[in-house]
């Protein structure tokens, strides 16, 4: 192969476009100014590159530009070749460009999904961290064991409630989703009913129906007026009272208008009850069967306290033999159970004395529960003869009534029924706290009855424990046994340590030999002629390459260049037509 040296730029001219016509057709070659005055040159006409805008060449030859006379079917096929290889210049570089983009969306979806990664990791670090915070900080304020586990299970056990609760909720939810499909499915087949109904009408129900169905409309734009009226009122008497509230004596007026108002309304009543009043005989009939009634309700209320009250007692019984058992215990276990548990101990303890602080406040409140009474009693007696005094000026200001009880007899017949009221109200009272309490020390018997447990559970595993170093105690006892065993072991291990080492020995022998016949077999293969020939035209292979490619590079730029010049050229031909 000869690498010698291409052929130059102007063996490669277009023939075509310096092809003029034959004969006397030929017309003298024209100047440079003639060809620009002639041709009418426009900006925008400018061919456009991967450079951007192209400037125009005018040729520097004596002769002129080479201007194409007759344009033929080749020159516009030579026209069409360059616009065509233009445009697949350019859709060659879009296909870069939007294989550089799909390769940069790739890289950017993996780093998105690196980042997704490493965000999730991150949260779990961080709830770790907030782990070993909170572990730290156990250790620093000395937190002891048993509190942790308590915990622990108080946050599974609102975990479970919680869970519990968000599947309630979700099951309400799908039941009222479901619900609401089957109300409008219904309300669609109503919808349907009616549609058909109405169909099947006859001329003059199906008149009445439009009449009723205009007259409904009618009545909800008059609601629709009157909801807006009584809106516009709102807003109105909201303006009056902030007016009011500015002035004292406005808002005193209107507290004595609203007063005049309650009194009058009050009148009223009592001008209708004296009109529905019946005799004394009946009134009297009528109050002692109430006062039957309250004394029935009364003696059912003092039955549930004494109830209350036994039950109490039971649980005070079972409170102080769940105090004496763990005693019991104690005496029975070891010391060093004993220092173990004490810590324990003491928190059940506490708990114990609070439950105790418990029972005497409820003992020291139902101890006081009728000097309360009595001050309660004065209370409303108190606000009873202040009742009765504004009754009495009220009675002085009424006109036209008669036979009205007498005011003492009123007065009685009042008290009795207040103090019959009011006894009842505190009776329920005292019931309910009663019943509350009582959830309360249930609740805290539960915890201690948990906490026994797990004391139990605790001791288990450290008589677990102290077995097992027991036996360990006994195995590490036995010194000479244990000599024993390691002289047997270290025996073992140098006899394996000399089989080693001879094996060592005949291997490195073996390697010797497989090396000394490798140096043997390359070097008669370096002596061998085909060897030496092969490598030669290995070598000769890769110059021949290397010259291939620097020419068909050289090749490639020189095309570049034609293709410019070429292009000018046609340019300035079309443009000096």
């Amino acid at each position: 192969m000869q690498t010698g040296r291409p052929p130059s730029t102007q063996s490669f001219t277009n023939k075509t476009a310096s092809r003029m016509s034959t004969g006397m057709m030929q017309q003298p070659p024209r100047t440079t100014q003639s060809v620009l005055g002639m041709s009418n040159i426009n900006v925008l006409d400018r061919p456009i590159t991967q450079q951007g805008v192209a400037g125009l060449r005018m040729s520097t030859s004596s002769r002129g530009p080479q201007i194409r006379q007759v344009k033929d079917k080749r020159y516009y096929e030579g026209l069409l070749r360059m616009k065509m290889k233009d445009i697949q210049m350019e859709m060659n570089r879009l296909n870069e460009e939007i294989e550089l983009e799909t390769q940069q969306q790739a890289t950017s979806q993996v780093y998105e999904k690196r980042v997704r990664e490493i965000a999730s990791e991150l949260t779990g670090l961080q709830g770790q961290l907030a782990d070993y915070n909170l572990v730290i900080d156990k250790v620093n304020t000395n937190t002891d064991k048993a509190q942790i586990d308590a915990e622990t299970e108080e946050l599974k056990n609102e975990n479970e409630r919680l869970t519990e609760n968000l599947n309630e909720l979700f099951e309400q939810n799908r039941m009222k989703e479901n619900l609401i499909q089957q109300l409008e499915d219904d309300v669609q087949n109503e919808k349907n009913v009616t549609f058909k109904l109405i169909e099947e009408m006859n001329e003059n129900e199906r008149k009445k129906y439009q009449e009723l169905k205009v007259t409904n409309e009618n009545l909800q734009k008059e609601i629709d007026e009157d909801q807006q009226e009584l809106e516009m009122l709102t807003r109105q008497k909201l303006d009056l009272e902030d007016r009011i509230s500015g002035s004292q004596i406005k808002q005193e007026t209107v507290r004595l208008y609203y007063k005049l108002r309650e009194r009058e309304d009050r009148k009223a009543i009592l001008l209708e009850e004296e009109k529905t009043r019946s005799t004394p005989a009946q009134e009297r009939e009528k109050l002692l069967q109430k006062v039957k009634e309250d004394n029935a309700e009364m003696a059912a209320i003092d039955r549930q306290i004494n109830h209350i009250n036994e039950e109490i007692k039971k649980k005070k019984d079972e409170l102080e033999m769940t105090e004496q058992k763990p005693q019991k215990k104690k005496k029975k276990k070891k010391k060093k159970h004993f220092r173990d548990l004490e810590k324990s101990q003491t928190d059940r303890h506490k708990k114990f004395k609070e439950l105790k602080k418990r029972e005497e406040t409820m003992e020291q409140f139902l101890s006081t529960f009728q000097d309360s009474e009595k001050e309660e009693n004065d209370k409303i007696q108190d606000l009873e003869n202040k009742i009765v005094e504004t009754l009495e000026r009220m009675s002085k200001n009424l006109t036209g009534v008669i036979k009205l009880p007498s005011r003492d007899e009123f007065y009685l017949m009042k008290e009795n029924l207040t103090l019959k009221e009011e006894e009842l109200r505190k009776s329920k009272l005292t019931v309910e706290e009663l019943n509350i309490k009582r959830e309360k020390l249930t609740n805290n018997m539960k915890k201690i009855e948990n906490l026994e447990e797990k004391i139990q559970e605790e001791t288990v595993s450290l008589r677990e424990k102290m077995k097992k170093m027991a036996e360990e105690m006994n195995t590490f006892s036995d010194l000479d046994d244990l000599r024993n065993k390691a002289k047997e072991k270290r025996e073992n291990l140098l006899r394996e340590k000399d089989d080693l080492n001879k094996s060592k020995t005949s291997l490195s022998k073996i390697k010797m030999d497989l090396k000394k016949q490798n140096e043997q077999m390359t070097k008669e293969l370096n002596e061998n002629e085909t060897y030496v020939h092969l490598n030669n035209l290995e070598k000769k292979l890769q110059l021949l390459e290397q010259n291939n490619n620097s020419v068909k590079e050289f090749i490639d730029a020189k095309k570049t260049e034609m293709d410019g010049s070429r292009q000018q050229t046609i340019l300035s031909l079309i443009l000096s037509q």
